[in-house]
């Protein structure tokens, strides 16, 4: 099993790189079982659509190509995790991986709210479905994870993934997949090092349409915040070692104050260079703690 580490640092070459997202899709469907799912052709397709649609416009600081391909390659693995411990078969795996691909088409920079950005990454995903031959039902359950992406569903999806409110009609496998949506789409910013450069980049993509919150989302009271919103973690990324992680990075918020909230104030007041040494090294303390 890879670690977390390495896969950060796989993260951090393939974007040292132009962005690929029909290579990561290739990597994912390098696993003969799910090359070989009817979603497969629909995957390909949607990269290449994706790819293309990317080459004519700037690309976003945050919700850019290579967001996309990491968002494909963390639902790989969580799905490959989910298939080895018989949470997922390998058709609804595919179909995650197709959402993934979907998951931000048409995202204008603009901070979630209300569901409108996965309402409309949806709406342009069918029509790629529909002519890469998808069943309606698989389709549907594309579009329906895409829509569970928004960030205001996170409680919610891994509550019923847990069993803790009823299920959806479609069964366990799609609730999992929708959890592993929520986290496949934020996998790269739960890390310790890649998360403030996604922060930063985030903010960068929030000032350019003069959002407000725009200086809050990289502040450290907002990264907090962020990694508070992601309390129950599926299996699979337990497995990893992911909750233990973002578990380790809340705990350094306190490094000396009475708790992970007002340390991460009392950081915010810092100069920047200074406050963010002072929060690695006492991450760095934890994780080297026995």
């Amino acid at each position: 099993m890879q670690t977390l580490a390495a896969i950060e640092q796989g993260f951090a070459t393939r974007r040292s790189r132009p962005p690929d997202i029909p290579g990561a899709v290739e990597d994912v469907l390098g696993d003969a079982s799910l090359a070989e799912t009817p979603a497969a052709g629909a995957a390909r397709a949607l990269a290449a659509a994706v790819q293309a649609e990317g080459a004519f416009r700037p690309e976003l600081p945050y919700h850019n190509r290579h967001h996309v391909a990491e968002a494909v390659m963390a639902m790989g693995l969580l799905c490959a995790l989910a298939r080895l411990g018989g949470l997922l078969d390998a058709p609804m795996s595919t179909l995650g991986v197709v959402a993934m691909v979907g998951h931000d088409r048409g995202h204008d920079g603009s901070p979630p709210g209300d569901g409108r950005l996965e309402r409309l990454a949806a709406e342009l995903t069918r029509p790629v479905l529909a002519a890469a031959g998808l069943g309606a039902a698989e389709s549907l359950v594309v579009t329906d994870v895409i829509l569970a992406t928004d960030p205001a569903c996170v409680a919610i999806n891994a509550a019923r993934a847990a069993g803790c409110v009823p299920a959806d009609p479609r069964g366990h496998g799609f609730d999992l997949l929708c959890q592993l949506a929520n986290e496949a789409d934020v996998f790269a910013s739960l890390l310790p090092s890649r998360g403030w450069r996604m922060g930063a980049a985030l903010a960068a993509e929030w000032r350019m349409g003069g959002h407000a919150r725009a200086e809050a989302v990289a502040s450290f009271s907002g990264r907090l915040g962020f990694l508070r919103l992601y309390r129950r973690f599926s299996p699979p990324a337990e497995s990893l070692g992911l909750s233990r992680l973002v578990g380790q990075q809340v705990a350094a918020f306190a490094w000396g104050a009475a708790s992970p909230e007002e340390g991460a104030a009392a950081l915010d007041r810092m100069p920047r260079p200074a406050a963010h040494r002072r929060y690695m090294d006492a991450l760095d303390a934890i994780q080297e703690a026995p």
